[in-house]
């Protein structure tokens, strides 16, 4: 699990098809890379992965077929900045919200507006998630966590404040950009549970 504090960012080196498979090789820091170990789970713009191989500052990781189609990681192209978390331990300080590293959703960026203090992001997703949103509730965008400001349909807004925007990919967003998007896994099972009633 994760917290949706992105704690670096890293450059995609490289990407190669294995079968349906995808292997992503991943360039972060010294810093980063210090305490990382092979079988550890790391949040790769809210994806879990499980780190393969460390090559010097190179994490190798590998995204089956099935999170790579409902993913951005199907869009992936070289040097691209990706948003990097490690999991959560004990003595984690929880300052985002509990994210699974499990994205429901491809959503797209609609509408961006740059105040040069703060972004406005608007972002569509398919209507079978849509039904989940809620003004004021936590969801994570690209392994970010964020609070939904408005809600209308199957579009949300969030506002990125500096301090997200220096440490994160968001900045990089633009209208047409597919984005990561994990639905508050909370909020899914109150809906669900309401939903079905007492068995």
């Amino acid at each position: 699990m994760f917290t949706g504090i992105i704690n670096a960012s890293g450059v995609l080196k490289d990407t190669m098809s294995r079968g349906s498979n995808k292997l992503l090789v991943i360039e972060t820091n010294n810093d980063f890379n210090n305490d990382i170990q092979i079988g550890d789970s790391i949040s790769i713009d809210g994806v879990c992965l499980t780190v393969e191989k460390i090559d010097n500052n190179r994490m190798h990781l590998t995204s089956i077929d099935t999170t790579v189609k409902k993913s951005i990681i199907h869009f992936y192209k070289k040097q691209a900045e990706i948003n990097l978390e490690k999991s959560i331990t004990l003595k984690t300080y929880l300052g985002g919200h509990i994210v699974n590293g499990h994205v429901d959703t491809i959503g797209e960026v609609i509408k961006e507006i740059n105040t040069g203090k703060k972004i406005t992001l608007t972002i569509n997703i398919v209507s079978s998630f849509g039904k989940y949103l809620i003004n004021n509730d936590s969801i994570a965008v690209n392994g970010v966590s964020l609070t939904i400001k408005s809600v209308y349909g199957n579009n949300f807004s969030i506002e990125i404040i500096p301090e997200t925007i220096k440490r994160t990919n968001l900045i990089k967003l633009r209208s047409g950009s597919k984005v990561n998007v994990e639905i508050n896994h909370i909020t899914k099972a109150i809906y669900e549970f309401t939903k079905r009633g007492p068995r």
